[in-house]
């Protein structure tokens, strides 16, 4: 495994972690899981279909949800969205 795509790997873990702590009436977890899910099945090769790559939207989750009071929280989503999505559209 390269370098790097352990690097995203390891934002995605912990960028899935931290969501799965979130409290369960949350109205943003199921959505920020299933798009932590789909680029994690990217990653692993278990999806191919990088079409909806477009449709990633954790920066503006984490901007406008999480960035005031959880900023911790909102930077892991930033980082996922800066590091994995930008890696999986240019490999």
């Amino acid at each position: 495994m390269k370098a790097s795509k352990m690097t995203e790997k390891n934002v995605l873990a912990t960028a899935l972690n931290a969501t799965q702590s979130l409290p369960d009436d949350d109205p943003d977890k199921k959505l920020i899981l299933d798009q932590l899910e789909y680029l994690d099945g990217l990653l692993e090769g278990r999806c191919s279909d990088k079409s909806d790559l477009t449709k990633i939207s954790l920066g503006v989750i984490a901007a406008r949800e999480y960035e005031d009071f959880d900023p911790e929280f909102a930077e892991k989503l930033y980082q996922v969205e800066k590091k994995v999505v930008h890696f999986l559209k240019y490999s």
